[in-house]
């Protein structure tokens, strides 16, 4: 039987002790990592929750003189758009404006034009009041707000104020 030479013995323990403070150093660096994607995906989590999505849904109703109705349920647009903005899109582009100074005046939608007594006009729904409201600004000044329901109506305005969508 031969017997080692102590230096073997000395260079395994060594190497056993090199292996084993590898392994603990990486250990101790995957629970460092797990602790920072913890953390992070905390506060993904926390933003989430405080910022607002960057799209919201409309409604949109075209009303028109002979009382034929198209409805744009639950349309999804970017936020900070204008009701002229989801109008043009709404109808693929087919919607006829003159600009002012004050601002836009729209003059046709879906191939149909004012004529006679008959303007476009737009209008909200108020849900608090059950009723639809005349638009206070021009479409290219109001911002749409979630959950918005919007209405073109071409109207007869023979008579002041003209009917309701």
């Amino acid at each position: 039987m031969s017997k080692e030479p102590p230096h073997y013995k000395k260079s395994l323990i060594l190497i056993v002790l090199i292996f084993t403070s590898l392994l603990l150093g990486e250990t101790l660096y995957i629970l460092g990592l797990r602790r920072q994607l913890d953390t992070l995906t905390q506060e993904v989590e926390n933003l989430a929750k405080s910022v607002e999505p960057i799209t919201l849904k409309v409604s949109l109703l075209v009303k028109y003189d002979n009382a034929t109705k198209r409805w744009f349920n639950n349309t999804v647009v970017p936020v900070g758009w204008t009701l002229l903005n989801l109008t043009l899109y709404a109808l693929g582009g087919n919607v006829d404006y003159e600009v002012y100074p004050f601002g836009v005046f729209v003059t046709g939608i879906g191939g149909v034009n004012q004529h006679g007594n008959h303007y476009w006009f737009w209008y909200r729904w108020d849900p608090e009041a059950h009723d639809w409201v005349l638009g206070e600004t021009g479409a290219d000044a109001y911002v749409l707000k979630r959950g918005d329901v919007l209405a073109w109506y071409l109207a007869d305005t023979s008579s002041w104020p003209p009917a309701k969508p």
